[in-house]
């Protein structure tokens, strides 16, 4: 799974409904029977707040790595000296060394994904 997919509103949404159907699954067979109880163990409770923790712990850190993302930006002229960071954004000038770096670097990753014989222009 693509990892910038594990924070969508479906995955999230899945992973919700999964914990849900676990907790009172989980539930209803401590209680020995097909139905939900009247009333919920502590022990019960303490279970599913655990697993709500984990979830929200693997959101967390899901939601906490950090990404560098590379935009063709042109016509910006009013960057003093080589970046210009907007919030968490760093708008940064490349000079040729650092594009061909950044193509090296891609070229790899593409290699390495695809194989040698694949192509990435075309």
């Amino acid at each position: 799974m693509k990892p910038w997919n594990r924070l969508s509103q479906k995955y999230v949404q899945n992973q919700m409904n999964d914990l849900y159907r676990k907790s009172l699954s989980d539930i209803v067979k401590g209680a020995g029977s097909s139905n939900l109880p009247l009333s919920v163990s502590p022990a019960d409770v303490n279970d599913t707040r655990e697993q709500v923790n984990t979830l929200v712990a693997d959101f967390d850190r899901e939601a906490s790595e950090v990404w560098t993302v590379y935009l063709p930006l042109t016509g910006i002229t009013r960057i003093s000296g080589n970046s210009l960071k907007i919030g968490h954004a760093c708008l940064r000038y490349m000079t040729s060394a650092d594009t061909d770096a950044l193509s090296d670097e891609v070229e790899a990753i593409f290699l390495a994904k695809y194989g040698p014989g694949a192509k990435i222009n075309g």
